[in-house]
């Protein structure tokens, strides 16, 4: 289920607009807005896809992908394109209106996390070995990124920089162009586990969530920290 609040909501019968509208899915795992802005498209973790109205909630289309069982997937901003890590550890390109898997990415047991660039252009993903990046129109492969055991990613929004996080807490950021490592950080001393990593509007802030350690402001639990860095025009 997902809620989305409401500010200018059409009257329903009744006369009274709704504070919010509740879209009826599944184990979503990722969802976006469509390009008109009034669709909110949604994947779950059986492979199923469908558009809802974001100002009614109400199923406006639905598709599927037959034999994907994903255990995490992206949408891109616009949601003409979808990707997901499937069981086998590889990742599907999905069109998401028909559920037509576009390509299969890498190899199996290799991939772990996955986002779609903001331009919906290129798929990034974690990996046991660093990070892949494929063109999501070809299916062609543009850069390995080096790394260890990288389970989740992010892209800044011009493409520029790459972002790896670590279960144990350790960042690795880097050039995508150059295909090289820029910085290395290390939150483990905060965090007793990452679990997501996403870039802020301006690429040059992130967020990183995670569980905090016990003893870190007298309890432990989910928290979120945004950090700041700095990259060379």
């Amino acid at each position: 289920m997902i809620r989305l609040p409401v500010d200018d909501a059409p009257a329903d019968d009744g006369g009274a607009a709704p504070a919010e509208v509740v879209v009826e899915v599944g184990r979503a795992l990722a969802a976006a807005f469509g390009a008109d802005g009034r669709t909110l498209v949604t994947l779950d973790a059986t492979g199923g896809l469908a558009g809802s109205s974001a100002e009614r909630g109400e199923r406006l289309w639905s598709s599927r992908c037959d034999g994907l069982a994903p255990r995490a997937a992206a949408l891109a901003r616009d949601a003409r394109v979808a990707a997901a890590i499937d069981a086998d550890g590889t990742c599907a390109v999905v069109y998401p209106q028909t559920g037509t898997r576009l390509f299969r990415l890498g190899e199996p047991g290799v991939l772990r996390g996955v986002v779609v660039s903001a331009d919906g252009q290129q798929v990034l993903a974690a990996a046991v070995d660093g990070a892949r990046l494929w063109d999501a129109a070809s299916g062609a492969l543009l850069r390995r990124l080096p790394g260890t055991d990288v389970d989740a990613v992010a892209l800044d929004p011009r493409g520029r920089v790459a972002l790896g996080a670590r279960r144990d807490g350790k960042l690795v950021v880097w050039d995508v162009a150059g295909g090289h490592v820029v910085e290395r950080l290390d939150l483990g001393g905060f965090l007793a586990a990452t679990h997501d990593v996403a870039f802020a509007p301006d690429g040059r802030r992130f967020l990183v969530a995670g569980d905090a350690r016990r003893g870190l402001d007298g309890a432990a639990g989910r928290v979120a920290a945004l950090l700041r860095f700095e990259l060379a025009p």
